[in-house]
C-alpha cells in the first residue's frame, strides 16, 4: 500500500504540479493527491512507543463508520468503534488486509485475518454516576503511548481517557479507564464470554453478572484475558 504523504508534502506536490504541468495533467495531479489524503493511514508511532502499537482509521467489519482498527503486537488486535462507544471486539492472528477498503470506487471493509475472540454489544457500556441510561457520548481523539492507544471522550461532559495495551501475557488487554475528579460509581456492561477471563482490581461483577461496577474514584481498569491456544 503506498505511504500517503504528510500535509506539507501534500501541499508542495500540488504547488509544483501546478506551476510545470498542462491544465489535464495538473487536475489529475491534484486527484491523486486528494485520493492519497483520504486513503486509510498508519498513524506514526509516538517516540518511545513499541513498534508493534499501531493503528488505522478505517472502515471494519460489524463497525460503524470510521472505526479503528489496532494492532497491539504481532498476533493480538482491537476494533474500536467511536460511534458504539467502546471495543466492539478483539482477535488473534494476524492484522487485517485493508486491500478492500481502497482498492475499488465502491470501498469495503477490511478483511480480518485472524480469529474473534472476545465481543462487546451494549451502545456505550461504561457509565459514571450508577446511571442505568446510556450516557452523552462524545469522542475526542486518542494519542499513542509507549506500548498502547489511549482514547479520548466525553461521558456526560466528563472527560475520560481509555488507556488500551496488552498484558503481560501477551494474550489479552488491560483498559485502564481515567478522569481528573470523581464523577461517581463506575460501571461497564459485558456481555457473557465463554473465551475470555474478565476481571476488574477495583471493581467486583453486580448479581446478574452483567456488568462490572466499581465505588467511585479517579481509576477503573478492565482486565481480559485470553485463552492460551492461537489460531
Amino acid at each position: 500500500m503506498p505511504t500517503p504523504l504528510a500535509p506539507e508534502t501534500r501541499g508542495f506536490f500540488c504547488n509544483w504540479a501546478s506551476a510545470r504541468l498542462p491544465i489535464r495533467r495538473r487536475i489529475f495531479a491534484r486527484w491523486a493527491v486528494l485520493w492519497a489524503g483520504i486513503m486509510p493511514t498508519l498513524t506514526p508511532i509516538a517516540s518511545g512507543a513499541e513498534p508493534g502499537v499501531a493503528v488505522y482509521r478505517t472502515m471494519m467489519p460489524e463497525c460503524g463508520p470510521s472505526s479503528f482498527a489496532v494492532a497491539l503486537g504481532p498476533s493480538l488486535g482491537l476494533s474500536y468503534d467511536p460511534g458504539r462507544g467502546g471495543v466492539n471486539y478483539v482477535w488473534q492472528g494476524e492484522f487485517v488486509d485493508l486491500d478492500p477498503t481502497w482498492r475499488t470506487k465502491i470501498n469495503k471493509p477490511a478483511e480480518l485475518r485472524g480469529t474473534i475472540v472476545y465481543r462487546e454489544s451494549v451502545r456505550y457500556p461504561l457509565r459514571l454516576g450508577g446511571t442505568g441510561r446510556p450516557p452523552r457520548f462524545e469522542f475526542r481523539g486518542y494519542v499513542l503511548l509507549p506500548g498502547a492507544v489511549e482514547f479520548h471522550y466525553l461521558l456526560d461532559g466528563v472527560f475520560v481517557r481509555e488507556e488500551i495495551r496488552a498484558s503481560a501475557s501477551g494474550r489479552g488487554l488491560v483498559r485502564r479507564f481515567q478522569v481528573d475528579d470523581p464523577a461517581g460509581p463506575w460501571s461497564y456492561a459485558i456481555d457473557p464470554q465463554p473465551k475470555v477471563n474478565v476481571s476488574s482490581p477495583e471493581g467486583a461483577w453486580n448479581e446478574a453478572r452483567t456488568a462490572l461496577t466499581a465505588p467511585r474514584s479517579r481509576e477503573f481498569s478492565l482486565h481480559l484475558e485470553l485463552e492460551a491456544s492461537r489460531p
